[in-house]
């Protein structure tokens, strides 16, 4: 009987450690490989490059320094983003989720922004 349970501890420890290699870690594993990704949800920490309001842009980078490039123009997309808009820092960690949409020829990564919370937000307890 403790051979079966060293069995199944064995076997849950292992698919564990292959469900979390399979997660993304950064922006940069997305970028070399990028039809895997294309069209789907990504939640990663990463840190406010700058916004662009003249011609409605933001962009993220990662720990690795790859951008990540997000229009927000458009009237639903500002109602969308607007609550996260009023307090947004540059340098600061936030935790972002976006649909990956494509790659530019310069290597930038384009998506479409969900949200974007403030990494601290995330670590309060409720």
């Amino acid at each position: 009987m403790k051979s079966l349970g060293w069995i199944f501890f064995c076997l849950i420890i292992t698919v564990s450690s292959f469900i979390y290699s399979q997660e993304v870690k950064n922006l940069s594993t997305i970028a070399v490989d990028i039809e895997q990704y294309l069209n789907k949800e990504i939640t990663l920490t990463m840190r406010l490059k700058n916004v662009d309001l003249t011609f409605e842009k933001i962009v993220f980078y990662d720990s690795s320094n790859i951008d990540v490039e997000f229009d927000i123009s458009g009237k639903e997309r500002k109602a969308l983003l607007g609550p996260y808009m009023k307090n947004i820092h540059e340098g600061m960690f936030y935790v972002v989720t976006f649909r990956v949409s494509g790659l530019t020829p310069s290597g930038l990564i384009i998506g479409q922004l969900k949200s974007f919370v403030p990494f601290f937000a995330e670590k309060l307890p409720e």
